[in-house]
C-alpha cells in the first residue's frame, strides 16, 4: 500500500513537470482523487458527473456518485423549507425519522419533495448525550453498536431510531452509551430521490 501511494505521488509529480494531459483509470476513489484535477464518475457507461475531486467528493450530483466515493450516510426524508444562498446554492430543512435539520443543495426543492442527505463518515461529529443544539445543522442521538480501532482514527457505527450511521473520529474520542450526532449544515447535501 506504501509503494503503491508513493507511486502515485511519483506520477503525479511527473504529471506537473512535464505539463503533460493523461487519462488515468481506476476503481480505487482515492487513487482517483489523489491524481487528478478532474474526475469524471462513470456508471453503466455514462459519464454522471465531471469535477474538481473535492466538488465531486463533497458536492455529488446523484446518489450513485456519491456512493463511488467512499462509504456515504444517505439520510432519507421530507423537505419543509427551501431558500436560494447568496452563493446559488440552496438551503434545504429536511425531516426524517425522528430528526429535522438543515442541509444544502445545488438544485431548489419543493415543499413536500422526498431527499437523500449524503453526510461523509468524516463530517459526523460525536459529542456527549446530553449536548445542546448549538448551531444550525443536523442533531441526532444515537447508540453504538460497533467501533473499530484505525490507528489515528475510529470507526464507530450508531443506532439511530433503526437507521445505521457510520462515524470517523479521532482514535482517542470517548464514546458513550448514547451520543449526539452533530453534521454541520454546509457537509450535510440533499438529493433528490
Amino acid at each position: 500500500a506504501r509503494l503503491r501511494a508513493q507511486t502515485g505521488d511519483e506520477f503525479r509529480a511527473l504529471q506537473r513537470r512535464l505539463n503533460i494531459t493523461s487519462i488515468y483509470v481506476t476503481h480505487d476513489q482515492e487513487e482517483a482523487m489523489s491524481l487528478s484535477d478532474r474526475i469524471g464518475g462513470m456508471h453503466a457507461g455514462r459519464i454522471l458527473q465531471i469535477g474538481a475531486p473535492e466538488e465531486i467528493y463533497q458536492r455529488p450530483r446523484s446518489k450513485a456518485v456519491a456512493c463511488f466515493f467512499g462509504t456515504p450516510n444517505l439520510l432519507s426524508g421530507t423537505v419543509q423549507r427551501c431558500s436560494r444562498l447568496r452563493d446559488g446554492r440552496f438551503a434545504v430543512l429536511v425531516a426524517g425519522e425522528g430528526w429535522t435539520g438543515l442541509c444544502h443543495a445545488g438544485q431548489p426543492f419543493e415543499v413536500g419533495a422526498p431527499a437523500i442527505v449524503v453526510v461523509r463518515p468524516e463530517n459526523v461529529a460525536v459529542a456527549p448525550a446530553d449536548s445542546p443544539a448549538n448551531g444550525a445543522g443536523i442533531y441526532l442521538s444515537g447508540r453504538p453498536t460497533e467501533a473499530t480501532f484505525r490507528g489515528a482514527r475510529r470507526s464507530v457505527t450508531f443506532d439511530v431510531n433503526g437507521q445505521t450511521l457510520l462515524a470517523e473520529t479521532p482514535a482517542m474520542t470517548e464514546i458513550g452509551e448514547r451520543s449526539t450526532l452533530v453534521i454541520d449544515e454546509s457537509s450535510a447535501w440533499a438529493l433528490p430521490v
